[in-house]
């Protein structure tokens, strides 16, 4: 009881911060060279939580669990979103679209070997940002191209490239793509778990 009861008024004190809290003062901050530190102390977290975290997602700790995926997803979208703001005057240039990409692709590897879905959406995320936000669509499209058929054959060799590489969890990926194309709704597993819900 004791420890929900924290939880709850922990997350009361922080939704009363946020909603007084001046946003304004983040750019303040970006605008040192904290932007550097906080991207680097988000990747470092990344690797540790990767080699000593539980199944390379959490960080235990006696009286509370961290999912560093969620940190990271916050700070990749704030960053993200500055370096948008701050390029538009060369937004359209290719240099500055994959000066993006480099900013987004060291946050994501690292979730994505041991959370796939969740490496996926940060990527989509900072993908969508970067075409809303106003670089060239020519080389957006292009690089979803490439994205699109180097993900597909990706997951078509998966089964055969985790014999390589045990720890990254390929052949479950490939085995979710198969069950999603290929369902068997007499069985409760994950994919049709999923359909129910967008279904209802």
């Amino acid at each position: 009881f004791l420890k929900h009861l924290a939880f709850v008024i922990i997350t009361y004190a922080i939704i009363i911060f946020c909603s007084v809290f001046n946003y304004k003062k983040i750019e303040t901050v970006l605008n040192t060279k904290w932007k550097y530190i906080l991207y680097a102390a988000v990747f470092i977290l990344l690797l540790i939580t990767l080699k000593y975290g539980e199944e390379g997602r959490w960080l235990k700790f006696k009286l509370f669990n961290i999912q560093t995926s969620e940190i990271a997803k916050l700070c990749i979208t704030v960053l993200m979103a500055y370096a948008l703001t701050k390029s538009q005057d060369r937004i359209k240039e290719p240099k500055m679209f994959f000066i993006l990409i480099a900013i987004t692709i060291p946050i994501c590897l690292p979730v994505a070997v041991s959370n796939g879905s969740t490496g996926a959406l940060i990527l989509l995320t900072c993908y969508l940002m970067m075409l809303y936000g106003g670089v060239d669509r020519k080389y957006w499209l292009i690089c979803t191209a490439i994205g699109l058929v180097a993900g597909s054959v990706f997951l078509y060799f998966c089964d055969n490239i985790s014999e390589w590489f045990p720890d990254l969890r390929l052949d479950t990926w490939g085995l979710r793509v198969r069950r999603w194309l290929n369902p068997d709704y007499d069985v409760l597993n994950q994919e049709n778990v999923a359909r129910m819900a967008i279904w209802r």
